[in-house]
């Protein structure tokens, strides 16, 4: 139950940014969908009634605060460094992985993969490597990769053509 209601939130979440996105007639303002969004899942959230009370603004929230002294933000926001298409690439991206990830029979794979890498020591999968150039191929992290693989038998480095 809770998962179908996340998912509500989340495709409401999706359309008011794509709202904001394209109603605005000057996209640069001083109105941040994301602090908003923040701020009004943090007031609003069931666990903790207590916050609606005195609803705090985003600059009054101690997490707020201790993330900005950590890293604070840069003068202008990414939003205004952007084109309104670029940003609806961004978070329909961000949106399409989030729900392909939280699908059940898709984090199956996702944790089968992992556990066959991480038994064969491998951090990256290398789909190919006749493609990959000579400069990549002599850092250190590759060259203990290829000691591993070479020893398991599954490549020959000597014979390994570099392009």
């Amino acid at each position: 139950m809770t998962y179908t209601l996340f998912m509500v939130n989340t495709v409401t979440m999706y359309f008011i940014l794509i709202n904001i996105l394209f109603h605005l007639k000057k996209p640069r303002s001083s109105f941040n969908g994301i602090d908003y969004l923040s701020e009004s899942f943090y007031n609003a959230n069931s666990k903790y009634p207590h916050r609606k009370n005195p609803c705090l603004h985003i600059f009054e929230m101690d997490w707020v605060n201790l993330e900005l002294k950590k890293r604070p933000r840069p003068f202008y926001p990414l939003s205004y460094l952007m084109t309104r298409e670029t940003a609806v690439r961004y978070i329909q991206a961000y949106l399409r992985g989030f729900w392909v990830r939280k699908r059940p029979e898709l984090n199956e794979i996702r944790t089968f993969w992992k556990t066959i890498h991480f038994k064969r020591g491998i951090s990256v999968p290398v789909y190919n490597e006749t493609l990959l150039d000579k400069k990549h191929d002599e850092t250190p992290r590759n060259k203990v990769n290829n000691k591993k693989r070479a020893s398991k038998g599954n490549i020959n480095i000597k014979n390994t053509p570099t392009v």
